[in-house]
């Protein structure tokens, strides 16, 4: 005997919605993200049994979705270090090359 089960998840996008860019682990990058109405259904025999709706984050990229209270508490990310500027670059190059200098001296010595 077969019995057909399935179930089918639909995200439609909220008008005026909230739209954050955050790390995606499925993509494995920073993506946008959009509040949707997420419904999900249940059917067998192709008769629905069930369905939910809630309004969820989807990756607009691969359609992963989070709880939208969990994007809402989510820490926000640590801005970028600063780059070095040229003098600071060789500062610390001439830092480095004095230390290996040092550390060859120990070696033979």
């Amino acid at each position: 005997m077969w019995i057909i089960f399935g179930n089918r998840t639909r995200a439609k996008p909220v008008e005026g919605g909230l739209r954050v860019k955050r790390y995606c682990a499925e993509c494995e990058a920073a993506t946008t993200w959009q509040e949707c109405e997420v419904k999900d259904r249940v059917h067998v025999f192709f008769v629905d049994l069930f369905s939910m709706k809630q309004r969820r984050l989807v990756c607009t990229d691969c359609g992963e979705d989070v709880d939208l209270d969990e994007a809402r508490t989510a820490p926000k990310p640590k801005p970028a270090p600063r780059a070095l500027t040229a003098k600071e670059v060789k500062a610390k190059n001439a830092d480095i090359e004095a230390e290996l200098a040092a550390l060859k001296k120990r070696l033979k010595g």
